[in-house]
């Protein structure tokens, strides 16, 4: 039996370890599909084997003596990169569509309220006791998909349609009529008839957002429901705070991001991200190369 503490063997040994764990990663043998994962999916396990070990007062066993990530399993990480298809990146949804799962609340089953308030939670938290004069709320995520644990989400109130407090208020008042348990997920729905909890998943999350899209004929701007999943209020939660003149550094803490590569979020087809850019690179006003060596020679007019 291996110990749990891989600092306790030495770095050979160590190394073998974390690298047989990232081909049984990669493999998907962690799952009952085993289906061969992303190098993403493994560097974000090898990062929580890091984060366990941290918290408990631990060195990072992934780090050689300089504090870097060991150069073998870099070197591993950058062999399943290559070998890895392109990114199909997800489009970012505009604000209307959040509008529209809200402004069209006809259904009253608590499935469908939970899934529209989810989504609008996600949106404004870029996800993954309250009162109805709450203005403010925060979100403590205990873990999440990049290791890092008890990281928090400030928000406050927008008082319209999309108010991302007022849907947590919903979420939590509907879970608090039903159960006393503190641990009960976000995504925790009931029926009106029964206490027994149910979840939203992910393809209910997903195929709201895909009928959103059909639905507001969102095609003739590019976006057809073939390129939305759940991962689009994501995208578009940083795509909106970057149109919103967020600086990209913000962008980063309030996604949780542990690297810059929230940057695929911000999708250059998208127009807004080229507004006004013709204009002032039409007025550019003629400059002085000063790379160019500088003589003696003097000008004039």
């Amino acid at each position: 039996m291996h110990q749990p503490i891989l600092s306790n063997y030495t770095l050979p040994t160590r190394l073998a370890l974390l690298g047989a764990f990232a081909a049984f990663i990669r493999a998907g043998q962690h799952q009952p599909t085993n289906k061969q994962v992303s190098a993403q999916t493994v560097l974000l396990a090898l990062r929580s084997i890091s984060q366990t070990h941290m918290l408990d007062g631990q060195p990072d066993p992934l780090a050689d003596e300089k504090g870097q990530r060991h150069i073998l399993l870099k070197r591993q990480i950058e062999n399943y990169r290559r070998h890895d298809p392109p990114p199909k990146r997800k489009l970012a949804l505009p604000h209307i569509a959040i509008k529209y799962l809200n402004v069209t609340r006809t259904d009253n089953h608590p499935r469908f309220q939970a899934i529209h308030d989810l989504c609008t939670i996600a949106w404004f938290y870029l996800l993954r006791t309250l009162l109805s004069q709450c203005t403010v709320a925060t979100l403590c995520i205990s873990n999440q998909k990049n290791g890092r644990r008890n990281q928090v989400i400030h928000q406050e109130a927008t008082r319209d349609v999309t108010c991302p407090i007022a849907a947590l208020i919903r979420r939590v008042h509907h879970i608090c009529q039903h159960t006393s348990d503190p641990t009960t997920m976000l995504g925790t729905y009931f029926t009106s008839h029964t206490h027994v909890a149910k979840q939203v998943t992910v393809t209910d999350i997903t195929t709201a957002l895909k009928t959103t899209v059909q639905v507001l004929g969102l095609s003739r701007y590019n976006i057809t429901p073939a390129d939305i999943s759940s991962h689009s209020l994501r995208a578009n939660g940083a795509m909106a705070l970057h149109l919103g003149g967020v600086p990209a550094h913000t962008i980063k803490i309030l996604g949780r991001w542990s690297s810059d590569t929230f940057l695929l979020y911000i999708q250059e087809q998208i127009t807004g991200f080229s507004a006004g850019l013709s204009t002032k690179m039409s007025s550019t006003p003629l400059t002085l190369n000063a790379a160019i060596k500088p003589t003696l020679r003097l000008l004039t007019s």
